[in-house]
């Protein structure tokens, strides 16, 4: 438990209050600026931004007299400062970080859902078969302070359990470069909760099986990525706002129904095998639609991130605006 609440004591630094006004009105042009930052990391949680990038979506939406400037910000901190500062407009970033920023007052609106990778708790020991034998386990890693695999866990645990915390004690927050060196050398921690392309590279160490897959569970409670922007840049420019999104729908549709190419684009930026990927797209697609925000902020409170009782989905202030 010391471990776990480190980590979100971690967590909540992050995403502490920044004190910055919302109160924009949009300009009567739909837009105040003459350029859009759009955050993307090299990683398939950003896949959407890659294909919108590399196929030029935004260019027939833009005006003529704006630029489209993609950084490259791999910090999560990092992004966060950007993001509020209005040094990035756009950006993703997991649920688990976007609904206690929110919650915590940073100026930040949700855009969109994005996608949710498929997910699940790993074992080299023959005998961990079933979620009931985690309750055995001597460890389970966990591959970032803020990943998707632990908040997917907790979602399992209230399901299986009817206690978000029932396995909190076993987990063991490291970068996942670390625990996965240590899970496949040494025997001490025989499990690690992970997700894809992660849990591919976890799948070829010898002996390892899948004990729970996670994806349902995450899946249920809305457990992926959120496209957010700066709440100044968003209402101040409707109009930029708007090629964003015919972008995304664009980039949405060339990814369901031109898998194959979309998943060559991807195989490239992340040098992974392009099968691969147009599996888990075909498996888990990718989508717009905010569907489970407020089981996924319960599930937090229920975990112990959110301190307060969450607000609804419904009380966001452009909640109109958000795609469900």
């Amino acid at each position: 438990m010391k471990k776990l609440v480190c980590a979100l004591m971690v967590l909540s630094l992050l995403f502490s209050s920044v004190t910055c006004s919302q109160n924009v009105k949009p300009s009567n042009e739909g837009y105040d600026r003459k350029i859009i930052r759009i955050n993307v990391m090299p990683t398939y949680a950003h896949a959407m931004s890659h294909i919108i990038k590399e196929k030029g979506f935004l260019t027939p939406y833009m005006p003529n007299d704006v630029i489209v400037e993609w950084t490259n910000i791999n910090s999560s901190p990092e992004v966060r400062d950007g993001l509020v500062s209005g040094n990035i407009d756009i950006s993703i970033s997991p649920s688990l970080t976007v609904i206690p920023a929110i919650e915590n007052g940073l100026p930040l609106f949700i855009v969109s859902a994005h996608v949710t990778n498929s997910l699940g708790i790993y074992s080299k020991n023959p005998n961990m078969q079933s979620f009931q034998d985690l309750a055995n386990a001597n460890g389970i890693y966990i591959n970032s302070l803020g990943s998707s695999s632990m908040l997917a866990t907790f979602a399992m645990c209230l399901e299986e359990f009817e206690d978000a915390l029932y396995l909190s004690n076993k987990f063991i927050a490291q970068d996942f470069l670390v625990s996965t060196q240590a899970f496949a050398t040494e025997d001490e921690i025989e499990c690690i909760a992970t997700n894809f392309p992660d849990s591919e590279k976890v799948m070829q160490i010898s002996g390892v099986h899948q004990v729970v897959d996670l994806t349902p569970y995450a899946q249920k409670y809305d457990l992926g990525n959120y496209y957010i922007a700066n709440a100044e840049f968003y209402k101040s420019n409707p109009a930029l706002m708007g090629a964003f999104r015919s972008a995304q729908k664009d980039a949405l549709d060339f990814m369901v129904n031109n898998t194959d190419e979309a998943a060559e684009i991807l195989a490239e930026k992340f040098e992974f095998d392009k099968e691969i990927i147009a599996t888990e797209m075909k498996s888990n697609i990718p989508k717009l639609e905010v569907t489970g925000y407020d089981k996924c902020a319960d599930l937090m409170y229920k975990a112990g991130i959110l301190t307060n009782t969450p607000k609804k989905f419904s009380e966001l202030e452009n909640y109109e605006e958000i795609p469900k």
